[in-house]
C-alpha cells in the first residue's frame, strides 16, 4: 500500500512540474516583447571604446600599424563585454608585433593601458619600435644532385640584398621569388623554392638566411603550334619567331616574338604558352594563341587649335595584303589653307625575316605663319629590328617644292623652287606600353638626314634631332608622370641658305604650348605688312616638357603641364637667348581609339603680342 501511495505522489509531482513548464512556455510565447527586451539587454552590453597608438613611429610605419590594428579597423563593432575588449587588445598586440617584425623591428616593446572606468573605454597602445634590424647574408643553394654548370653560374649571378638594407619580410620574399623567376626565364621550367631558413641575431641586429632552389633540367624550344590563325598565313607568322628549335628556352626570345607579332598590328591579343618537357625529353612544346583583328580599317580625325583653326584627316589601310602582312595606307588631310595626301607601303620579310621594305609618296601644300609650300616627295628604304624595341631605318628620298617665306628678313629670295635628294637615317627605341596612351617606359628617336640640292643653289646640309620621352605610372596607374626633351641642329649651311620649311621651329600643340604654332622663337616683319610679325626659324632647337596626368573615373582625366623651348640661329642652342615657357591644364576623355585631349595653355614669359590663351584639341596624348 505504501509503495502504491509513493508512486501516486511522484506522479502528481511530475504532473505539477509539467503544468508549470507548459504555463511558462505559454507565457513566453504569448509575450514576444519579453524576448526582444532580453535581446536588447544583450546588445546594450556592447563595450564601446576609443584607441590610441603612441610611440616614436615614422609616418609609413604608423600607417601600416593602423591598417593592421583590429582595434582600429573594428572600432565600429565593439566587443560585448569588458572581457571581450581585453581579448581584442591581446589579439591586436600580436598583430602589431607581427607587423613590426615584418618591417625589421625584431626588438620592439609593446604595452597596453586599458581604462574601463570611463565610457567609452580608453585603450592606449604604447610602442617602442627599437632599432631596426638589417639584412645580412642571404645565401642561395641548389638542391639538385648534379646541377648543370649553367645553373651554378646563374645561382651566383642572383641578386643579393645590399648590406645594411632593412630586414623587411617583403624584401626577403621578393629576393626568393625573383631567384626562381630568373631560373624560369632561362628555361628551368620546373624550378621552385625549397626550404627557407632564417636566423635573427639580436647581438648584431642582423637577419641572415638560406634559400634552397631546385632548378631541375634546362629546357629547349620544341615544336611550335599556332592557334587562332585565320587570315594570316602560318608560314608568315613563323617568320616572326625569334628563336630556333633546339635553342635553350629563354624569356627574352619569347618576349621578342610577342613584340614582333603585336607590331604587325594584325592581332588583338597574343599569348605564348610553354609546357614542361615530357618525361625523358628536353624540348618544351610551345603554343602561340592569337586573336586576329580586322585587317582593313578606315579612320577620320579632327583637330583644332586657336592659331590655325580646324583641321581634318582620313585614311584607309590594309595591313595584310596576300596574307603575309604587307601594308598599304592611303591618307588625306586638309585645313582652311592647306591640303594633301600620302601613299605608303610596307613589305615585311624583305630578303630577311627581320628586314622590311618601305616606300612613301607625298603630295600637298602647307600654309603656316612662316611659309607657304607646294611639295611633292617620294622615298624608299629599309627597316630592321636591331634588338627588342629597337628599330633602325635607312632610305633614299627625293623632293621638289616651291617655298615662299613670309618673313622679310629671313635671308631668302622670298619665293624659291628647291629640289633635294636626301638620305634619312632613323634609330627608334620604344619600351612604352601604349602608342596613344603610354603610362610607363621610354621612347627615344634619333633622326639625321643629309640633303643634297640639285639645280638651284646647289646647297648641301645635314639636319639631326634627338628626342627622349619617359613615362612613369604612380598610385596604381591612376597618376602618370611624363617628361620630354628634344634637341636638334642643322650643319653645313647658313640659315639663309636653308629653305625655310627645312628649318627648326618651336611653339604649338606638339611643342611649346601657350604659344602659337612656330612662334616660340625669333620673328621678323611680314614681307607685305611690316606691322605683322612672322617666324623665321633657326638652325638649332631645344625643347622640354613635363606633364602630370590623373585619371578620374574610367572615362575622364586631368593634366597639368609645363613646356619650354626655343629655336636659335646657330647650329647649337644658345643658353643666353630667350627661352619661352608655357603652362596650362588639360582634360582627357578616354575612348577605345585613344584619349581625346583638350589643352588650355598660357605663355609664362610671353611677349606683348602673344595671345594670353591657346587652345588645342586632338586625339592622343601630346607626347
Amino acid at each position: 500500500m505504501r509503495l502504491s501511495f509513493l508512486k501516486r505522489r511522484d506522479a502528481l509531482f511530475i504532473a505539477r512540474i509539467a503544468t508549470v513548464a507548459v504555463s511558462a512556455m505559454t507565457a513566453v510565447v504569448a509575450t514576444p516583447s519579453f524576448a526582444r527586451e532580453a535581446a536588447e539587454t544583450v546588445v546594450r552590453r556592447e563595450r564601446p571604446y576609443i584607441v590610441e597608438i603612441k610611440g616614436e613611429l615614422d609616418l609609413s610605419l604608423r600607417s601600416l600599424l593602423e591598417r593592421v590594428s583590429i582595434l582600429k579597423t573594428d572600432i565600429e563593432t565593439p566587443p560585448v563585454s569588458d572581457i571581450g575588449l581585453r581579448r581584442r587588445v591581446r589579439t591586436d598586440l600580436e598583430h602589431l608585433d607581427a607587423a613590426l617584425r615584418s618591417e625589421g623591428y625584431y626588438a620592439a616593446q609593446l604595452s597596453e593601458n586599458i581604462d574601463l572606468s570611463v565610457d567609452p573605454a580608453s585603450v592606449v597602445i604604447e610602442i617602442e619600435p627599437g632599432e631596426r634590424y638589417r639584412l645580412g647574408a642571404i645565401e642561395f643553394r641548389l638542391t639538385d644532385e648534379r646541377p648543370a654548370p649553367h645553373a651554378v653560374a646563374l645561382l651566383h649571378s642572383l641578386n643579393h640584398p645590399n648590406d645594411g638594407e632593412p630586414a623587411r619580410s617583403e624584401l626577403v620574399k621578393r629576393l626568393a621569388a625573383d631567384a626562381v623567376v630568373r631560373f624560369l626565364d632561362e628555361g628551368y621550367l620546373s624550378a621552385k623554392i625549397g626550404e627557407r631558413t632564417f636566423r635573427v641575431d639580436h647581438a648584431t641586429r642582423r637577419l641572415t638566411g638560406v634559400v634552397e632552389i631546385a632548378a631541375g633540367t634546362r629546357a629547349r624550344f620544341g615544336a611550335v603550334t599556332f592557334e587562332g590563325l585565320l587570315g594570316v598565313g602560318e608560314p608568315y607568322a613563323r617568320t616572326l619567331l625569334r628563336w630556333e628549335r633546339g635553342e635553350y628556352l629563354r624569356r627574352e626570345h619569347i618576349e621578342a616574338t610577342n613584340s614582333a607579332l603585336r607590331a604587325t598590328r594584325l592581332f588583338n591579343s597574343v599569348r605564348i604558352e610553354r609546357a614542361p618537357p615530357a618525361a625523358g625529353e628536353v624540348e618544351a612544346p610551345v603554343t602561340i594563341v592569337v586573336s586576329e583583328r580586322p585587317f582593313r580599317s578606315v579612320g577620320v580625325g579632327l583637330d583644332y587649335d586657336s592659331a590655325d583653326g580646324p583641321g581634318a584627316n582620313a585614311f584607309w589601310e590594309n595591313r595584310n595584303i596576300s596574307g603575309v602582312g604587307r601594308r598599304l595606307r592611303v591618307s588625306v588631310y586638309g585645313r582652311l589653307d592647306e591640303y594633301g595626301g600620302a601613299l605608303s607601303y610596307r613589305q615585311p620579310n624583305f630578303i630577311h625575316s627581320e628586314l622590311a621594305f618601305l616606300a612613301d609618296l607625298v603630295l600637298g601644300t602647307e600654309d603656316t605663319k612662316a611659309y607657304e609650300v607646294e611639295r611633292g616627295s617620294g622615298s624608299f628604304g629599309l627597316e630592321r629590328l636591331l634588338a627588342p624595341g629597337l628599330v633602325g631605318r635607312v632610305g633614299l628620298g627625293f623632293e621638289t617644292a616651291t617655298v615662299e617665306a613670309e618673313a622679310a628678313d629671313d635671308g631668302t629670295n622670298g619665293n624659291e623652287v628647291r629640289t633635294f635628294a636626301s638620305v634619312p637615317f632613323v634609330v627608334r627605341y620604344d619600351s612604352s606600353d601604349s602608342l596613344l596612351e603610354p603610362t610607363k617606359g621610354l621612347r627615344l628617336d634619333f633622326v639625321t638626314t643629309p640633303y643634297f640640292e640639285f639645280f638651284g643653289e646647289d646647297v648641301s646640309f645635314s639636319k639631326s634631332s634627338l628626342t627622349l620621352r619617359g613615362y612613369r605610372s604612380m598610385r596604381d596607374g591612376r597618376w602618370v608622370g611624363a617628361l620630354r626633351a628634344s634637341v636638334g641642329g642643322i650643319y653645313g649651311a647658313g640659315r639663309s641658305e636653308i629653305p625655310v620649311d627645312k628649318r627648326f621651329f618651336a611653339g604649338g600643340g606638339g611643342s611649346v604650348r601657350g604659344y602659337a604654332y612656330q612662334f616660340a622663337g625669333p620673328l621678323g616683319p611680314d614681307r607685305t605688312d611690316p606691322t605683322h610679325r612672322r617666324p623665321i626659324g633657326g638652325r638649332s632647337v631645344f625643347e622640354s616638357g613635363a606633364e602630370l596626368r590623373c585619371r578620374v573615373g574610367e572615362s575622364f582625366g586631368l593634366v597639368g603641364f609645363v613646356d619650354a623651348g626655343s629655336v636659335y640661329e646657330g647650329t647649337l642652342p644658345d643658353p643666353g637667348e630667350k627661352y619661352f615657357v608655357g603652362a596650362g591644364l588639360g582634360g582627357r576623355y578616354y575612348t577605345p581609339l585613344g584619349p581625346v585631349r583638350i589643352d588650355l595653355a598660357t605663355p609664362i614669359n610671353g611677349r606683348d603680342f602673344d595671345d594670353p590663351v591657346q587652345v588645342y584639341i586632338s586625339i592622343g596624348e601630346s607626347y
